[in-house]
């Protein structure tokens, strides 16, 4: 009688434990150690509609250190399994060739060292999105012929970008002109200095009308880079900045949800 009471006292325990820690996310899901995410900014959630249903969309989150996400890599975590998607999170230095098995879109961080990334995804079928600028570079994922020997600084500090109003719809999810993308200004990446885009490139955001820095863009899976090569899958850029994400608006997180729709889409 004392062992069945002691037996039951030790399950309520248990139970009352995982109650308390499930919530915070400090459960393995999926087999990834899932952080905690931080307090929402009040921002992202007025007039989101976010699905909670599980997607079989398999997302790679490639950052700096999986130890020490930043603000924004907690919130974006939190933001994709919001909306169902499974998330792996893994270090730039993890290089398992079998990383991108059962992945619909490799997300690669700016918190990331580029060179340890490398050429490591250049080749992969699944979808790729970054607003690491460097990776832009023509010895990297090739998205420019600019090989970043006059300098890589392609970034400037701003709120706004100038969305096109003749943009695939999928992409702009019908918005155009002068934007917020965030709620304070901060640093905004674009596409290299001296060099535009090539033609293949669908371009979908730029700092102002007619600028040639294109804050958003992607070239369809087969498309010819700046490189010279094909796109092996489809490929995303959105300029954030390293910690960033977390200053989306409404609109800036639209947008970003429909690159990751895109994106996962193949």
């Amino acid at each position: 009688m004392v062992h069945y009471i002691f037996s039951y006292g030790l399950l309520q325990v248990l139970f009352s434990l995982w109650m308390i820690l499930a919530p915070h996310g400090i459960i393995k899901a999926s087999g990834v150690m899932e952080e905690a995410p931080f307090a929402r900014n009040s921002s992202h959630s007025a007039g989101q509609v976010i699905s909670h249903e599980p997607k079989d969309k398999n997302i790679l989150l490639v950052v700096g250190d999986v130890k020490e996400l930043n603000r924004s890599e907690r919130m974006l975590m939190a933001r994709l399994k919001d909306q169902g998607y499974p998330v792996m999170l893994v270090n730039d230095q993890n290089d398992d060739p079998e990383l991108t098995d059962d992945i619909s879109l490799v997300i690669v961080s700016k918190t990331v060292n580029s060179l340890n990334v490398g050429i490591r995804f250049k080749d992969v079928s699944c979808g790729f999105l970054t607003w690491e600028d460097n990776l832009q570079m023509a010895q990297l994922m090739g998205y420019s012929e600019n090989d970043g020997a006059e300098g890589t600084a392609w970034h400037v500090k701003g709120q706004q970008w100038y969305v096109l109003p003749d943009g695939p719809v999928e992409l702009n999810t019908g918005l155009s002109g002068k934007l917020d993308i965030y709620t304070e200004p901060d640093e905004i990446t674009y596409s290299p200095n001296e060099s535009k885009v090539p033609e293949s490139a669908i371009v979908v955001g730029e700092l102002y009308p007619g600028d040639y820095h294109k804050t958003y863009y992607v070239f369809e899976e087969g498309a010819v880079l700046g490189d010279g090569s094909r796109a092996a899958g489809r490929r995303i850029y959105f300029g954030l900045y390293d910690d960033t994400f977390r200053l989306l608006t409404d609109t800036g997180l639209t947008l970003f949800d429909a690159a990751i729709l895109w994106g996962t889409e193949r």
